[in-house]
């Protein structure tokens, strides 16, 4: 609600508002889509004029090689922000993640109305080591006073804030450095109620850059404060914000995660689950996750709803946040003690993965099906191909296989299959083992024809990543891991990890990071529990690979 005794609005000064055609911008934040819950404002008469003096406006620096930080908000959680308010007064701040957006429903503020301070309240995320990024968010508010986006926000005394203000009629472009406020740019233009608006802020070095449903209004030099984290920010203002994106430059490495079976979490210990889901969602920003792979077996027994319930409540926490790719593994799938050949039963797997907000694929082997999908992924100036295949995948689904990663040759396939290494290093694949793939069914192809028919005949198929097997690696030992780097038909390298837990007291919570830095072509994996704040530190556990072709 509005403040209701303030003196006059400030009269305004007005600097010269600058913009760039669009397609002048090498790294764009997603415009709002259909799901979005406000119609945008495209007709501000504001915003058209200051497309008008834009003719003369210089060409916008790039981000080089980004990766991606988002919230959708759908999963009604706020996992890796942090509210910090910077006064009491008519607060405190009450954010919540509901109806599909992050809200601030209080009407906390101080500081003259007539001024640059204007403390409130923000929602912060990201990494306080971030230098350039292009944010953006959606925002709406039935008030009448300032909402907007803060950047490079190192404390209370050192940040970026680019704010609409509708009462005042202005945007403004504020540094606070020292604890002092300083005006960098202003323009006329407020908001109208009720309407929301995509704002966006490029900062690049010391070229900062704010916008309005996709036109430049505001434009500044300034290198007073040069890294540090970004979010949110109302004053006395209750605003809805929705489907937060950012393009990041990275200092050295982007992280892919690893969740191994988790079948006896979902069985019997699901906050074990959830404390790994948690914590991807909480430290995503700290460490670079661009993406997470379940391994498969995601539950014990697939007839058991209980199962797919407590699975669902913890993969939830990662949903709309970071990307995730799940794989069917055998529980999922096929039933136990079924009469073989086994039938595939996909019917709860798929409900699963159907039912996560922002699940995304961008390709799949059978239309409906989460079985065989795959998702394309840029980060850090990687270009790869996150393939997932079924367990013991058919022939028709390595053809298929093969088509796509031939189709993206110019990316690297990170190849996520529940069985296809054995904690010995080898493929597996030898006679009368009963739990291959092709023991359930003679159509499935286990681990070395996998790589016969497809991983070595693909030049660009890098990493392979499953689970599956539980022969300890050594005798007498609770988990089961390996590793084996292979040449290809072509000669090139492709590396390929075991990584199972689920002997360990039922997973005790270990998961892999694995992170990949272009610049010096090296690969770091960690093994750490985010439920025992722990990480397993020996050469098993924690190892690297060098010289490794991340570019293909």
């Amino acid at each position: 609600m509005a403040n209701p005794a303030r003196p006059r609005a400030v009269a305004v000064l007005v600097t010269v508002v600058t913009t760039v055609a669009i397609a002048a911008l090498a790294v764009l934040a997603p415009p709002a889509t259909p799901r979005q819950r406000v119609a945008l404002n495209t007709a501000d008469t504001a915003d058209t004029a200051a497309t008008a003096a834009g003719t003369a406006a210089a060409r916008a620096p790039r981000i080089a090689d980004p990766m991606t930080f988002q919230d959708s908000f759908d999963n009604g959680r706020l996992d890796g922000w942090r509210v910090t308010d910077e006064t009491t007064r008519h607060g405190p701040s009450r954010w919540t993640a509901r109806g599909g957006a992050a809200r601030q429903r209080s009407n906390v503020y101080a500081g003259a109305t007539d001024g640059l301070a204007h403390p409130g309240t923000m929602l912060l995320s990201g990494n306080g080591a971030w230098r350039d990024y292009d944010l953006a968010v959606t925002a709406t508010s039935r008030d009448d006073d300032a909402f907007g986006l803060v950047f490079r926000y190192v404390d209370r005394n050192n940040f970026y804030r680019f704010s609409l203000d509708r009462e005042r009629h202005v945007r403004r472009l504020v540094a606070k450095v020292r604890g002092r406020y300083r005006l960098l740019a202003e323009a006329p233009g407020g908001y109208r109620a009720g309407t929301g608006y995509r704002l966006r802020v490029r900062a690049v070095g010391a070229d900062l850059r704010a916008f309005v449903n996709g036109r430049q209004v505001l434009h500044a030099v300034d290198a007073s404060v040069g890294r540090g984290r970004f979010g949110l920010y109302t004053w006395s203002n209750p605003t809805s914000f929705d489907a937060f994106h950012a393009a990041v430059r990275t200092e050295k490495y982007v992280t892919i995660a690893l969740l191994p079976d988790t079948q006896h979490e979902s069985q019997s210990a699901p906050g074990m689950f959830a404390a790994q889901t948690t914590w991807l969602a909480r430290c995503r920003a700290q460490r670079n996750i661009v993406a997470v792979l379940h391994e498969g077996d995601v539950v014990d027994e697939l007839q058991d709803r209980r199962q797919w319930r407590n699975a669902r409540s913890a993969l939830l926490r990662l949903a709309g946040k970071v990307p995730l790719t799940v794989a069917a593994g055998n529980h999922d799938i096929l039933r136990s003690g079924a009469k073989r050949p086994v039938r595939a039963e996909p019917a709860a797997f798929d409900r699963l993965v159907s039912s996560l907000p922002g699940y995304r694929v961008d390709g799949r082997y059978r239309r409906h099906s989460s079985q065989n999908t795959y998702q394309l992924l840029d980060a850090g100036g990687l270009r790869l191909v996150v393939l997932n295949l079924t367990y013991g995948p058919s022939n028709a689904q390595l053809r298929w296989a093969g088509r796509v990663a031939h189709r993206y040759r110019d990316r690297e396939v990170v190849l996520l299959t529940h069985d296809y290494l054995g904690q010995d290093g080898r493929r597996r694949g030898r006679p009368g083992d009963r739990h291959l793939p092709s023991s359930s069914s003679p159509a499935r192809n286990d681990g070395t024809a996998v790589w016969s028919k497809f991983v070595r005949r693909h030049a660009n198929v890098r990493f392979t990543f499953n689970v599956h097997v539980i022969t300890p690696t050594h005798r007498g030992g609770h988990y089961s891991v390996g590793r084996r780097v292979s040449r290809d038909a072509a000669g090139r390298r492709v590396y390929q990890v075991l990584t199972n837990f689920q002997s360990m007291r039922r997973g005790a919570g270990y998961l892999r990071l694995v992170r990949l830095y272009p610049a010096t072509n090296r690969v770091e994996v960690e093994t750490y529990s985010p439920y025992l704040h722990r990480s397993l530190t020996g050469r098993d556990n924690r190892f690297a690979f060098t010289g490794v072709d991340l570019r293909h």
